[in-house]
This record gives C-alpha cells, sequence and structure tokens, in this order.
C-alpha cells in the first residue's frame, strides 16, 4: 500500500510519517531527500525510490503533491496535513495555496483513493 502525506513547511508530515511507518511497519521515502537534484531528475528517483519497496512505502516531503503528477500510479491512502498554529511565512503562502491546489485536482484522477485529514498536536518533532 502506497501512503502520501502532503501538507505545507512544518505542519507535521514527517512526525505523522514516522508514527505510521512504525504502526505499518513500512519504510519512509522523504521527498525532501531529493531536493538537491535538478528538479527534472527528482521525479525518476523518486519513483526508483518507491520501487524499491514495492510501493509500500509512504511518502512525505514539501514536494509530495507536485511529485505525485509525474506518476502514472497513485497513492492508495492520503493524509492532508496541517495545523493552525504554525505561522506560514510569506514565501511559504504560495506554496501552501499550490500544494492544495495539485492536490484537489490530482485527487479528483483518484476517486477511490482514501483521504485522511489529520491535524497535528503543538507538539512537532
Amino acid at each position: 500500500m502506497l501512503t502520501a502525506i502532503i501538507g505545507r513547511p512544518r505542519v507535521g508530515k514527517t512526525t505523522l510519517a514516522r508514527r505510521l511507518a512504525n504502526d505499518l511497519k513500512v519504510p519512509i521515502v522523504h521527498t525532501d531527500d531529493f531536493i538537491d537534484r535538478p528538479w527534472d531528475l527528482i521525479p525518476d528517483a523518486l519513483l526508483r525510490a518507491v520501487e524499491t519497496h514495492g510501493g509500500n512505502c509512504i511518502i512525505e516531503g514539501v514536494a509530495t503533491a507536485r511529485l505525485l503528477g509525474h506518476f502514472e500510479f497513485k497513492p492508495d491512502v492520503v493524509y492532508l496535513v496541517d495545523n493552525d498554529w504554525v505561522e506560514l511565512q510569506p514565501e511559504h503562502e504560495s506554496l501552501a495555496t499550490m500544494v492544495f491546489n495539485k492536490v484537489k485536482a490530482w485527487l479528483e484522477t483518484k476517486p477511490d483513493c482514501i483521504i485522511h485529514f489529520w491535524e497535528a498536536s503543538h507538539h512537532v518533532e
């Protein structure tokens, strides 16, 4: 089962990913680990990382929503993470808008996907 965790910066995506990975006994693929590569190489590198785990893993990171559009396969479960207590920096406002617009458009292509909304607590690891 492929799980994607999507949200704006510093909302608790990695915290949720760690909890789920521990409960489900699956690895995490962090999209942030690919940020140092040229953008056109990231989708292929991420796809290889997911395929390494047979598609049974959790994908999380700020770039997750953007990267999902590059795959022919779609996650079985998506967590949309938010926490209103995090003050959004001005440079992240357009990113947050872009992320959620992409997620909305992307989810229309996968109507059978299970979607969870998760609000992080005030404790972020």
